[in-house]
């Protein structure tokens, strides 16, 4: 009995759906249409000669500053945000313009490359009637229809097959080109007769030896391989080399792990796409996960953050997933993946992140991230008056510290060499306007404790004597941390980051 799997239907809005059954058919259909000869043999196939076929043109811009998107095509005469300079800016692109992100090869690869621009391909030949339906609708002339922009973290995003909107059905559109790019790239039978190939070489000994081989080959990707393997159903053959566990260790791995705050700043440090989505608000840790910015899944309890039940039970729409993979050998040799190794006992682990393990939905506008953060992060704290109090000649900053600790409930010495780790008597000293002249280590340790941002802390040390130094240890780790952990930090967790980076931690108190 047909299922919604395999379907294979051009509806009246112009949209071609494609069940899961059928993607190879398309990828066929594709091939037949524009290069049949890689049909017939295994070749790479020829994605500059299809490009040239179909009038396309192909211009290079960044298109988002985390590098989240790789590419998007123009089905019309349209403007596109580019990001230059540190800012965006509306550029007017023709219709059949590619835009591709220059980074993406450097970064990815040149098999990214590739499946990015066979994914835009896609996009122009199969769904561009639907687009120019769309665009005769004056609602959506008014909204100004943008272009599919092919990101990283929706490589795996799958819509649902219930909800009939117009947003959900252009995320179909996305899943298809994700699904079908590597299945026109790597031809269902031809890339089994090539792989099939080399197993019987018998100088070609691993499992690793045949993906590198096929990367080669076809001109893709080793992580778009090692899944074409098993998707043309080669999972017994390969499954017989001894590296097979190693490789395709992935199997094995555990998602959405529960992760201390000192691995969220390492990950942070090593990712460009999960620094950005961090330090835009709209991701903050709370509970070992990073989680979306909102009051659904986020809970301010007495200072504490910590995950509101629907956030536990729908870990997969709101948590950024990290995968932990226990090894003994670990062959992964993609790029696009943020990785780090600790051992834990006798146990070899690592942590690994991309954008391409998410399914959540990111929201574009990130005033929704700003305002639930506002809420969420709430301290008790009016800025307006701290500014008025900081900007005041007749203030010091001891002034300035009194009113945020009392703001922050700080009613003793206990309480505030508990958070700091300073000795008890700063406390009095800094009541009665006596540690004016405090050094750098001490009111770094006072702003840690009250779990300021870094714009307050800098103000902070604007009235001071002493003033941040970007270029200089220790301010460049304090800034960096404060910057990659923007929700706030106990003292202890901020002293654990900066051992991390070399350097001396805070407070007086002996421990």
């Amino acid at each position: 009995m047909k299922t919604y799997d395999d379907v294979y239907d051009i509806k009246k809005n112009g949209a071609l759906v494609i069940g899961k059954n059928r993607l190879d058919d398309y990828a066929t259909k594709f091939l037949t249409k524009y290069c049949p000869e890689t049909l017939l043999q295994p070749m790479r196939i020829p994605v500059d000669d299809i490009l040239i076929k179909l009038g396309l043109k192909v211009v290079s811009r960044t298109l988002s500053k985390n590098l989240d998107i790789f590419g998007c095509c123009t089905m019309f005469d349209c403007e596109i945000e580019v990001y230059k300079y540190g800012k965006y800016h509306n550029e007017k692109f023709k219709d059949g313009t590619i835009i591709i992100d220059p980074k993406s090869e450097t970064l990815y690869g040149k098999g990214q490359e590739r499946n990015t621009l066979m994914h835009e391909i896609i996009h122009w030949e199969k769904d561009k009637r639907y687009f120019e339906i769309l665009n005769l609708n004056k609602k959506f002339q008014e909204e100004k229809i943008s272009p599919l922009m092919c990101r990283q973290s929706k490589k795996n995003f799958e819509p649902s097959e219930k909800l009939k909107t117009k947003d959900n059905e252009v995320n179909w559109l996305e899943w298809q080109a994700n699904r079908l790019a590597p299945r026109i790239l790597m031809p269902k039978e031809m890339f089994k007769e090539q792989a099939i190939k080399y197993m019987h070489d018998n100088e070609i000994r691993t499992c690793d030896m045949i993906i590198n081989k096929l990367s080669r080959f076809f001109g893709v990707s080793r992580l778009s391989v090692k899944y074409r393997l098993l998707e043309v159903g080669l999972k017994d053959l390969i499954s017989n080399y001894e590296d097979y566990r190693n490789i395709y260790n992935d199997e094995d791995a555990k998602d959405y792990a529960k992760i201390s705050i000192v691995d969220a700043y390492k990950l942070i440090e090593k990712s460009a796409s999960l620094k950005e989505w961090v330090k835009s608000g709209r991701f903050t840790f709370a509970d070992g996960y990073f989680v979306l910015t909102s009051e659904e899944y986020i809970k301010n309890d007495d200072g504490i953050l910590k995950l509101t039940k629907k956030a536990k039970a729908n870990l997969k729409k709101c948590a950024i997933n990290i995968r932990k993979i226990d090894y003994t050998e670990f062959y992964n040799k993609e790029r696009n993946f943020s990785i780090f190794y600790k051992t834990e006992g006798s146990t070899n682990t690592l942590y690994m992140f991309s954008p391409e393990f998410q399914e959540f939905e990111i929201r574009e506008d990130e005033e929704i991230y700003q305002v639930a953060a506002e809420k969420i992060f709430s301290n008790n704290i009016d800025e307006k008056k701290l500014t008025r109090i900081l900007n005041d000649p007749d203030k010091t900053l001891c002034d300035g510290i009194v009113f945020l600790m009392e703001s922050k409930g700080w009613d003793s010495p206990q309480k505030f060499s508990d958070r700091t780790l300073l000795a008890y008597d700063y406390y009095a000293r800094i009541k009665n306007n006596k540690m004016n002249n405090m050094n750098k280590a001490t009111l770094m340790a006072i702003c840690v404790g009250l779990e300021l941002k870094l714009r307050i802390t800098q103000q902070l040390f604007d009235k001071s004597n002493n003033k941040l130094n970007n270029f200089n240890e220790p301010d460049k780790s304090y800034i960096r941390i404060l910057e990659s952990v923007p929700w706030g930090l106990t003292i202890d967790d901020f002293n654990e980051l900066l051992k991390q980076n070399g350097q001396e931690p805070l407070g007086s108190k002996e421990k």
